[in-house]
């Protein structure tokens, strides 16, 4: 059985998973490793979050690019008023990743999909019975101690936390003030009044101030943006 480990179960290694399941041509064993144990959601559809919508109508956000009303008939059947130009909640999104996958892999004839709530931590080559390296597969490490051995192994890791930014006293990373990781469970328990500063005024800028907002925030929140 030819074996694919997949590194990261968001929106893409969720989606190389499903696609495997329904186009395997011979015995396939296929592992989804998330260290999360949230598979299918990642990032960007993780959110618990009501008021963090998908910027894309539901009618254009089909898993399946041959089927472009899947996602909306999965969504409308659940709420009849949703139409394809709904905006949706994205964590609803994550769902619909989650019962995708689950019908892949029940409908699945040569493949069989194993989710494993795990880190992988490396990736090497298979060592021989003689102790040499097997360039022909791959050992991919795990939190825990142990390894799955691969034929092939895809990475969808996702997007890694932000970098702290340059600061002249390094010591302020410390400080409660400060909240590297705007997705950390407790990244926005503060008091209501309390002003706020966010660098950066992209996408997530906008998901904390909402995230604020729907808290009842009152203090002043300022958006700094690099290139204005």
């Amino acid at each position: 059985m030819f074996n694919i480990v997949i590194v990261g179960a968001g929106f893409t290694g969720t989606m190389v998973a499903v696609q495997l399941a329904r186009q395997a041509r011979f015995p396939l064993h296929v592992t989804l490793i998330e260290r999360s144990g949230r598979f299918g959601r990642g990032i960007a559809y993780g959110t618990r979050e009501d008021c963090h919508l998908l910027n894309v109508p539901a009618g254009r956000m089909s898993a399946y690019p041959e089927d472009e009303d899947h996602f909306l008939r999965w969504a409308s059947h659940r709420d009849a008023s949703v139409r394809g130009g709904s905006f949706l909640p994205r964590r609803l999104y994550g769902a619909y990743l989650r019962h995708t996958l689950g019908a892949a892999e029940t409908a699945a004839v040569n493949a069989k999909v194993s989710h494993l709530n795990a880190e992988a931590v490396a990736i090497r080559p298979c060592e021989g019975g003689d102790g040499g390296d097997r360039t022909d597969r791959l050992a991919v490490c795990c939190s825990g101690g142990y390894a799955l051995e691969a034929d092939a192994v895809v990475l969808a890791s996702g997007n890694y936390p932000p970098s702290d930014p340059p600061c002249a006293t390094p010591d302020f990373y410390a400080s409660t003030l400060y909240r590297r990781d705007p997705w950390a469970q407790e990244a926005l328990d503060l008091p209501r009044d309390a002003p706020v500063l966010l660098l950066g005024t992209g996408l997530t800028m906008i998901d904390v101030a909402m995230s604020l907002h729907a808290r009842g925030h009152r203090g002043a929140i300022h958006a700094v943006s690099r290139r204005g």
